[in-house]
């Protein structure tokens, strides 16, 4: 879990619950390179292949092997014509195509010069791309995800299977069918047949655990392969030579890798015939996206796409506006303006200003004479109109995303990290050759290198004819670029020290890479400020405060600050750090301070402390993020070291880590964070083998994550229900938040280990609640209830333990003003 939590909630959340067992876009994605490996040798989407394999079925082609013969490669070129309006370059043959569709004819009569044509447009026509797309999901995705919907499956290494499946077998309940397969795999289950894997199917009215009936699943679909039953499966034992496609999921289900994601993070894919992203893959969905919200941050100080900002920042740039700061006066708002005319037909309300525009794009003018009203109609189509976020959408990734991919793919990149950290460059510094150009400091990053430079990462680079690991190389080029940021070359980069005040756009990344977050797949963060359980709800709290008569004075904000304990003066001096005064607080700083220094609850002389605190918290992003960077070192950031030194992979074990970190301090003290750890680790003297597929080294000896943390959860459990500290005994409140435990104990069960979807628990009421990106910030209407925790006489509960400070990585103070960018570049 890297350090920015929300660009991940905001993120990998979107994607579809585990309830309805629909992979996420990027487990989608990795299922269809798996199966593109066994089809194709290499895990790229071979939209341009074609060839004649003199197999009956005419001329095979595209990434799902559509065939002239059997219907569905006419189907892929009737779907390009819905989307088109025209058969294209097919409509000499379309006739022809159709005939011999409908008479399942392999004759490749009258079509000699199909495969030129599918090559041409599966090369570079997106429409084309997505027709295959398109058919694919219908004949094969669809129907497997159906089919796993019905049985109950939840893990992607389920689902991949059974969409390989019914890639090879086809989706029909013919006898070597893939409904046929499942049928008689069912047939095997007699009896309840438990396991480990958290998730349980209904077999015929006996449950069944999931990997149990995926192994059975595969050992029917090998003995399959191996004796085919359709007569036409069965010439040239092609089907018995393809038994790699059921060993190499096997091979997953026996390292423990139930989430197509963990393969990912995990970098085993180098063992499952070598799936590896080759050197042109792009990121996925979900992490261009994180890759997206991250710079953000930067950018705009939040992960919200701004599609409908705009302003003029008198930086000589005109007009700066959307989601990735397009100028009137450089030339990429009226690209924007351009794309959205390409997609609506018209300019929309910047019809009357268009000649104006297009003259200043031209003369690169900052002028705003005769457009005085384009920040109104950004905005407002900006908040609305999904043509014009399209076209924002569109010119960010031709302006700089697609150059920064095609520099990374030129490179060899693999990692998520290693492509993100490019995009930001080229964001920031522009994408081309320029003093401080982002190919140019790729060009000085590789100067550096003058022999073989090994590492651990598990990707190599070749850097002028010497092998690098790609960790070593990017660690270089965020070196080269900080100092670039501090000392910039252009001279139009030099005023003002602006670029050297970003250099946390560098060292952040620094961070991600020091957690070994390379690729970004399942990395989010749930229970960011622990909502739930502190406040009854997930909404951020930053507003919150009264005082709970607790013997620390006020508490407020999203961790309960307390002015008697410290942390509160710590978020205002924060705040200060971040906007050169203490604002509203200014005339109560001296008490304040004070009353942090000694331990006092007193609220002399700070009466309208709540207010302020308040006004702040609902308005202020300096405040806010100022809540954030204290909550993190002193709660999160602890949290993450300990559960680094642990060795922990799963959100869920890291989750809790973070929770009893809040609820009891990260400390060594009797009930800290720490000692809890302790006295876990002391309880395993022997191995403890599990099903989970991570395994910690405690005392020596080989411990089950999931093992481990069962046994963490139970001693906390014990010391909420008998805490050994004085200040925890009194009033019987520890022992009324078992339900902190009980609620991961619940997500363990399920068999939530990973929270790249959703995730469901019971709140402080024991009900169930998911939490999912959409639903961030939302609960369900049952148990919203925004109230602090009570005990059974109504008075509030307030938790506190030990505190540890650690380091925190600097924010960003302002909205940058970006150097004018060059253009994209054709060459490396």
């Amino acid at each position: 879990m890297p350090i920015f939590r929300s660009a991940f909630v905001a993120s990998c959340w979107v994607f579809a619950s585990v309830a309805n067992a629909t992979m996420h876009e990027c487990a989608k994605d990795i299922a269809i390179r798996i199966t593109g490996i066994y089809e194709n040798g290499d895990t790229d989407v071979h939209y341009s292949y074609c060839e004649n394999l003199d197999d009956g079925r005419g001329y095979t082609a595209g990434i799902a092997g559509f065939c002239t013969g059997t219907g569905d490669a006419w189907m892929v070129i009737q779907e390009y014509k819905k989307l088109t309006g025209s058969y294209g370059d097919f409509a000499s043959m379309a006739s022809k195509l159709r005939k011999y569709a409908d008479d399942e004819n392999d004759s490749t009569r009258g079509i000699k010069n199909y495969c030129n044509v599918w090559k041409s447009l599966g090369k570079s026509d997106k429409n084309f791309q997505k027709a295959q797309d398109s058919i694919r999901d219908q004949l094969y995705y669809y129907p497997a995800e159906k089919a796993a919907n019905k049985l109950g499956l939840k893990l992607d290494v389920s689902q991949g299977q059974i969409f390989d499946t019914s890639i090879q077998h086809g989706a029909g309940d013919d006898a070597d069918g893939l409904l046929s397969l499942i049928k008689d795999t069912n047939k095997s289950f007699r009896s309840d047949q438990p396991g480990n894997s958290g998730s349980i199917l209904n077999i015929n009215g006996h449950q069944v655990d999931e990997i149990v009936w995926l192994k059975k699943f595969i050992e029917v679909r090998t003995n399959d392969l191996k004796h085919p039953k359709e007569e036409e499966n069965q010439g040239g034992d092609y089907w018995a030579q393809t038994t790699y496609r059921t060993k190499s999921y096997s091979y997953m289900v026996n390292q423990g890798d139930m989430l197509l994601s963990i393969i990912i993070s995990k970098l085993i894919l180098v063992s499952y015939l070598a799936f590896m992203p080759t050197a042109s893959a792009a990121m996925c969905g979900c992490a261009k996206d994180i890759a997206i919200r991250i710079t953000g941050i930067y950018e705009n100080g939040d992960t919200d796409v701004h599609y409908d900002y705009c302003e003029n920042l008198d930086d000589g740039r005109g007009f700066t506006a959307g989601i990735a700061g397009f100028c009137s006066g450089t030339g990429d708002g009226w690209d924007v303006i351009q794309e959205y005319k390409k997609l609506t037909g018209s300019y929309g309300d910047f019809e009357a200003m268009a000649a104006d525009l297009e003259k200043y794009a031209s003369s690169e003018s900052d002028s705003t004479s005769g457009i005085e009203n384009y920040c109104k109609v950004w905005e407002s189509l900006g908040k609305s109109d999904k043509n014009f976020q399209k076209a924002q959408d569109n010119i960010r990734d031709q302006l700089y995303y697609d150059p920064a991919e095609k520099a990374a793919a030129e490179l060899g990149l693999k990692f998520d990290v290693s492509q993100g950290q490019i995009f930001d460059t080229g964001i920031e510094h522009g994408t081309g050759d320029d003093g401080d150009g982002m190919l140019t400091l790729i060009k000085n990053t590789n100067s550096a290198f003058t022999s073989d430079q090994t590492g651990d990462s598990g990707s190599t680079l070749t850097i002028n004819g010497h092998q690098v690991d790609e960790i070593v190389w990017l660690k270089k080029f965020i070196e080269i670029r900080t100092s670039d940021l501090k000392s910039p070359k252009e001279k139009d980069n030099q005023g003002g020290n602006y670029w050297a005040q970003t250099t946390y756009r560098t060292k952040s990344y620094s961070n991600i890479i020091d957690q070994g977050e390379y690729m970004w797949t399942s990395t989010v963060k749930l229970l960011d400020n622990d909502g739930i359980y502190e406040n009854g709800d997930t909404e951020s709290h930053y507003a919150y405060c009264e005082n709970l008569n607790d013997g620390r004075g006020f508490t407020a904000g999203i961790a309960g600050f307390c002015t008697g304990t410290g942390d509160a003066w710590m978020v205002i001096q924060e705040y200060k750090n971040l906007t050169g005064s203490y604002g509203s607080f200014e005339s109560m700083a001296t008490d304040l301070e004070k009353y942090a220094n000694s331990g006092s609850a007193s609220s002399s002389g700070i009466k309208n402390y709540c207010q302020m605190w308040g006004s702040l918290g609902n308005t202020d992003k300096n405040f806010q993020q100022a809540q954030d960077n204290i909550r993190d070192q002193l709660y999160y950031d602890p949290a993450q070291a300990a559960s680094n030194k642990l060795g922990l992979k799963f959100d869920v074990s890291q989750g809790q880590i973070f929770d009893t970190g809040i609820e009891h301090g990260t400390g060594d003290d009797a009930d800290g964070m720490l000692a809890l750890i302790n006295n876990t680790n002391s309880a395993f003297t022997s191995d403890q083998t599990g099903n989970s597929g991570s395994t910690l080294n405690i005392n020596g000896h080989q411990v089950d994550e999931i093992v481990w943390l069962k046994k963490f959860i139970e001693i906390r459990t014990s010391d909420l229900m008998s805490p050994k500290e004085k200040d925890n005994q009194g009033g019987n409140y520890w022992a009324q938040t078992t339900y902190r435990t009980k609620s991961y104990s619940n997500i363990i069960d399920q068999g939530e280990y990973m929270w790249t979807s959703a995730v469901t628990l019971l709140d402080n009421d024991s009900k169930p609640t998911t939490i999912s990106c959409s639903s961030y910030g939302k609960i369900n209407p049952s148990t919203k209830t925004r109230r602090r925790r009570r005990d059974v006489n109504g008075r509030p509960i307030r938790i506190r333990g030990t505190r540890m400070l650690v380091p925190s990585l600097d924010p960003p103070k302002r909205r940058i003003m970006r150097p004018i960018r060059s253009g994209p570049s054709e060459e490396l």
